[in-house]
């Protein structure tokens, strides 16, 4: 494929008009015309009507585009990979849900680099199923998620535990943490059952909120209780009346690392595996 014939067909599907794309382009009204046919005759189809009243896509050709414009975006993509790719040996994209990242994004990332200085890495920060999307759709190497998709196509490894501690800065205890000032964590199924089972006075609340971050902020920002992953909290807390309620029940989280089968024996890929069960394996104390 000829990344010029898509940018020609992407450019006449926005003008309209032969004369205008090959201003544009710098090219000649005939080289625009030939980069038409020689993409109608890979495709078999013809692309454009054109008659006294103008240039007009075909149906064809209204369906290419979206296709046209992906193909573009992948291909400058991979320029710009292939510029920044400096001395580095390979490029890795990591993806990690929101919770994981808040406490040990930079751990992880710096225990990376110091294993691998060979390879530049890209840390993406989302939640489980976009993750998952990524790496089906091989946006993604690897990911570190808290609900795991099965799927044939991936591989997916438990690691440890991602342990919540309540924190409130209207209660001391407990006892007086109400239901109405209560900000219901919304982590995952697992998480949310076994929150029903400890706290069923808890479940039904006026607001929930999903990633940790934001939960912190509605903390800083409100009278307030909610859960957040243990070690996340802000230092400055004390400052904003931010305190671990220390009788409230602690809530584990499972973590699970995600590859897609094609990568599992991967050489690098295996010795990751080794790095993330360090850090987060139960015997590394994270987790119970």
């Amino acid at each position: 494929m000829d990344i010029q014939l898509l940018e020609t067909f992407t450019d006449l599907m926005e003008t309209k008009s032969f004369n205008q794309t090959a201003e544009r382009l710098g090219i000649t009204q005939s080289t625009v015309s030939h980069r038409v046919r020689t993409l109608e005759t890979m495709l078999g189809k013809r692309l454009f009507n054109r008659s006294r009243a103008g240039t007009h896509p075909t149906i064809a050709g209204n369906r290419f585009l979206e296709h046209a414009r992906a193909l573009n975006l992948e291909w400058r993509e991979a320029v710009r990979h292939v510029s920044t790719a400096r001395a580095f040996d390979r490029v890795i994209r990591l993806g990690m849900h929101h919770d994981i990242a808040s406490g040990q994004a930079g751990t992880t990332i710096q225990r990376l680099r110091t294993q691998f200085s060979e390879t530049s890495f890209f840390l993406g920060v989302d939640f489980s199923a976009k993750i998952v999307a990524d790496l089906l759709d091989g946006n993604l190497d690897f990911g570190l998620i808290l609900t795991p998709h099965y799927s044939p196509d991936l591989h997916i490894m438990p690691l440890g535990d991602l342990i919540y501690q309540m924190i409130s800065n209207a209660a001391f205890n407990l006892d007086q943490v109400s239901a109405e000032h209560y900000i219901f964590p919304d982590v995952s199924s697992v998480f949310a059952q076994t929150h029903k089972q400890l706290l069923p006075q808890f479940t039904d609340t006026q607001v929930s909120c999903g990633p940790s971050p934001a939960i912190a902020t509605l903390l800083q920002t409100m009278s307030a209780t909610s859960y957040l992953p243990q070690g996340t909290m802000d230092p400055t807390a004390s400052r904003k009346r931010l305190h671990v309620l220390n009788d409230a029940p602690d809530i584990s989280q499972p973590i699970y690392a995600a590859v897609h089968v094609r990568n599992r024996h991967v050489h690098i890929h295996l010795q990751m595996m080794d790095v993330f069960h360090q850090i987060f394996g139960k015997s590394n104390g994270y987790g119970p």
